[in-house]
């Protein structure tokens, strides 16, 4: 169903508690809310027997990660988001464990200046790494985890400035999600055009995105639940996952990188490490159909969490 269309999948006056309003995405508008949006509109679809009509809308405005949290408690102007998880998210809203990426996002690639690419190349394991200085979000979820991974970071207190700031070379490189960085080179090239993906590893930190409900609505996050479940058990969430996520995987050339994986103290116990099927691994087979062209990956398997 078109977008637009589940927009309007509602019949009368829905339900308050059926209304579900999402947040506005900061950083990038336009492909983080399209990725949820439709996820969401799925889910809340195969919901539609049990549950009935629906309204979905985004919020007025881009919140930052402080103010969302203020405006998630109420539920009035914002009750659902997408955020990577940690405990204080899960403490405070009501966490729907089912990673939206299949914890795509675990996997994080670097924006560098591209004529230090021989640089990074020589490097070989995570030690090595820890020589280098990583640049962070003063807000984003991961900063810490890095910091307790012992690597070195350098914190901007804004989005925009990590760029010059990596251009400059305050830090060595910037860790991003595949997307994000996929889409940031490009978008950064007209004013920085040595800036580049690095090519020769990644990290691995466990770090799945939830859908997140205000806890002042706990109608919507069982509705929102049964939904997701319905489309892992018919098969809609594996294609919306190959769909939205396989050029963006193919393109980031994990088999030829090296995979340094990191802890994530920040995790939960109910994190459904155990439904394996809820994470993308490339080194399972259907993960090398994405990830893998030809051969695998050079590093191991990413094993137990």
């Amino acid at each position: 169903m078109p977008l637009v269309l589940g927009l309007l999948a509602w019949h009368g006056v829905a339900r308050a508690d059926d209304v579900y309003i999402i947040a506005r995405g900061e950083v990038h508008p336009g492909r983080h809310e399209d990725q949820g949006m439709q996820l969401l509109q799925a889910a809340l679809e195969a919901s539609k027997p049990e549950y009935g009509p629906y309204q979905l809308s985004l919020s007025p405005i881009p919140l930052q990660h402080k103010r969302l949290l203020l405006e998630m408690a109420t539920g009035q102007t914002v009750n659902v988001s997408v955020q990577l998880t940690n405990k204080e998210l899960e403490q405070n809203l009501t966490p729907i464990r089912i990673p939206v990426d299949k914890s795509l996002a675990s996997f994080r690639i670097a924006l560098i200046d591209g004529r230090r690419q021989a640089e990074f190349t020589r490097i070989k394991s995570l030690p090595q790494l820890r020589k280098m200085a990583a640049g962070v979000g003063e807000q984003w979820t991961l900063r810490e985890v890095y910091a307790q991974n012992d690597l070195r970071i350098v914190t901007g207190s804004n989005y925009a400035g990590l760029f010059g700031m990596l251009m400059a070379g305050r830090f060595d490189y910037l860790p991003r999600s595949i997307e994000e960085a996929l889409q940031e080179q490009p978008e950064q090239a007209p004013s920085y055009p040595q800036i580049a993906i690095e090519q020769s590893f990644a990290l691995y930190v466990p770090a799945p995105r939830y859908f997140f409900i205000s806890p002042a609505a706990p109608r919507l996050a069982k509705r929102l639940l049964a939904g997701m479940e319905k489309i892992i058990a018919n098969g809609e969430f594996d294609r919306y996952f190959v769909d939205y996520y396989g050029p963006a995987i193919a393109k980031a050339g994990l088999c030829q990188r090296a995979i340094f994986r990191m802890k994530n103290p920040g995790l939960s116990s109910e994190t459904p490490f155990k439904r394996s099927q809820l994470w993308f691994d490339p080194f399972s087979a259907a993960g090398r159909k994405l990830a893998c062209q030809e051969g695998k990956p050079v590093a191991g398997k990413i094993g137990a969490h």
